[in-house]
């Protein structure tokens, strides 16, 4: 009786000690209502800086959608959270579990925005978001059916609910059966950036207001479109939602994202990351959901589990990862080695890490870093950095060699996923070691999923990748990295560097259905396909160069 009254005490003692560390910031406690109308912003603000200031473990919105008025979403980013650890931003759920707590950004409209964040993370250790639906009013995007073509011009009915911006421009478009919803088999009618250096051609003007029509005067959009097509289009393909910057052991759990102006969610330099419950995709009348990728994870390292995600409507790739490579610029003395890259500033790479120096397509040498830095920019190079390495520098080392960072690398774990009608690769793996498992992939344009790199921006040049127990359906009408089926493997070409193998893949016991070509691989050394079923597939397998293949396809 003596023990067990001790063991309740105990107890007590645990719990309330847990109460006394969990530290709550409420928004409501800042003026924050939901479902009012009125302008949130400053209030959240206001929320966020006190959980910075007392290491708050929680900050907690209740139900409702919270309205968020930017202005000008080139100017500065919404939301900002900045070095606190330990951190939950939580809101509430429905009868359903679904998430119940909204924000909603409301913004100048104008075409070609170069959006800055809605909600920002930087360096918080242990953080999660839960329970949380991110939008737009208006969406930046619009959904509509072709009425009328008569070889130079266009004309398009815009869905009720739908938004209508007269004088914008047709980014990232792309077609649509109607009465499926599903894409149709025809390439994106236009792509990213190139809608700029036409503007006159990729006009799209409103002619009846009343009745939701516009017009677009383009030669090139009318030989892609037929009466009778649905079509979509954003006004811009710049910008990113939600950003995690350098935020190990985060999380996401039951998180919606129905628009997005660019990118939905990136993670960026992020050291385990799990996905759980993510659902982004279109919503009421819309065709889609966002101009660019969905979840884009970016040197990024460790662990991360993805389950239990489901993608819809998305218009570039649903989750690319991959890290960034390094190209050498010049050498000093036995071991110091100049870099330049591409894109964001390459940090996090620290004594002890890897960086393999691809002498040929077979051979990459590995070097241990003893030293690394970034350094100011030249009138040469904009980026710039160097290392020093604990062994000597290759003798084959040029300004052509290819350099893969090993420490922007991860294990990466899909399961329990749906990807439906993306309009780009459901899954691109541009990293070391990768697990696809109990996934479907329904209408997807490019390869579903593609292991390989690009190696005039992004990764290491992947390999280790298991795909079980997945069902593809109607895939890959689109080639990608020279690759066109619904698990491929291909690299895209950088100058007149030589095409390096891919290793290790394993293909077991997927289900390919309605693909002119399954599986297509390409300089792939390690191959296992084994148990795979195949229905009104022209092609079951294509094998490119490939060595050391065991496989029960006849």
């Amino acid at each position: 009786m003596r023990r067990c009254f001790t063991l309740l005490i105990v107890c007590i003692l645990r719990l309330n000690y847990a109460a006394a560390q969990e530290v709550v910031v409420r928004v409501s406690d800042f003026g924050a209502v939901p479902n009012d109308g009125k302008d949130d912003l400053k209030k959240i603000r206001k929320a966020f800086k006190k959980a910075e200031t007392v290491g708050a473990t929680k900050i907690l919105f209740e139900a409702g959608v919270y309205d968020l008025f930017c202005g000008n979403v080139q100017a500065e980013e919404a939301l900002v959270l900045n070095h606190v650890p330990n951190l939950e931003m939580t809101g509430a759920v429905d009868a359903d579990g679904n998430p119940a707590t909204t924000l909603l950004r409301h913004y100048d409209m104008g075409h070609d925005l170069k959006a800055r964040n809605l909600l920002r993370i930087n360096e918080c250790l242990n953080f999660k978001l839960s329970n949380m639906v991110f939008d737009n009013y208006p969406r930046y995007m619009t959904s509509g059916e072709v009425t009328f073509n008569d070889g130079k011009n266009v004309a398009i009915r815009i869905f009720e609910g739908c938004t209508l911006l007269d004088e914008s421009l047709m980014y990232c478009a792309n077609l649509w059966d109607l009465d499926t919803r599903n894409l149709k088999h025809a390439q994106s009618v236009t792509y990213g950036g190139g809608v700029t250096r036409k503007a006159d051609e990729y006009a799209v003007r409103v002619v009846n207001h009343p009745e939701r029509v516009v017009m677009v005067r383009s030669e090139d959009v009318a030989t892609k479109v037929e009466v009778g097509d649905g079509i979509s289009w954003h006004f811009g393909w710049n910008g990113t939602q939600v950003d995690f910057w350098k935020c190990d052991n985060m999380m996401m759990e039951n998180v919606h994202s129905y628009s997005a102006i660019g990118f939905h969610f990136q993670s960026s330099l992020c050291r385990n990351i799990k996905g759980h419950k993510v659902r982004i995709g279109r919503e009421g009348p819309d065709l889609n959901c966002g101009s660019r990728d969905a979840w884009k994870l970016w040197l990024c390292m460790g662990d991360i589990h993805m389950d239990d995600i489901y993608m819809d409507g998305v218009r570039w790739d649903g989750q690319n990862v991959h890290g960034k490579h390094l190209y050498v610029v010049g050498t000093e003395g036995t071991n110091k080695v100049y870099f330049t890259y591409n894109g964001m500033a390459i940090e996090r790479i620290e004594p002890g890490d890897k960086i393999g120096m691809w002498k040929n397509d077979s051979t990459e040498i590995m070097m241990t870093v003893k030293k690394y830095d970034l350094l100011p920019p030249t009138a040469e190079y904009k980026k710039l950095a160097y290392a020093i390495f604990e062994e000597p520098i290759p003798e084959f080392i040029s300004s052509n060699t290819v350099c893969n960072p090993h420490s922007h690398t991860c294990q990466y774990i899909l399961e329990n996923s749906e990807f439906e009608n993306i309009a780009g690769n459901a899954s691109l793996l541009r990293n070391n070691s990768s697990i696809v498992r109990n996934c479907s992939f329904h209408h997807i344009m490019y390869p579903a999923v593609l292991l390989g790199g690009d190696l005039d921006n992004e990764s290491v040049t992947g390999r280790n990748l298991l795909v079980e127990g997945c069902e593809f359906v109607d895939c890959a009408w689109v080639a990608r990295n020279g690759a066109k089926a619904p698990v491929a493997a291909g690299i895209h070409k950088y100058k007149d560097f030589t095409i390096p193998y891919i290793y290790d893949m394993k293909i077991f016991n997927n289900r390919f259905v309605d693909s002119n070509t399954a599986i297509h691989l390409i300089k792939v050394d390690g191959v296992e396909i084994k148990g795979n079923t195949f229905e009104n597939c022209n092609e079951k397998v294509k094998l490119d160069k490939c060595l050391n293949v065991d496989s029960d396809v006849e």
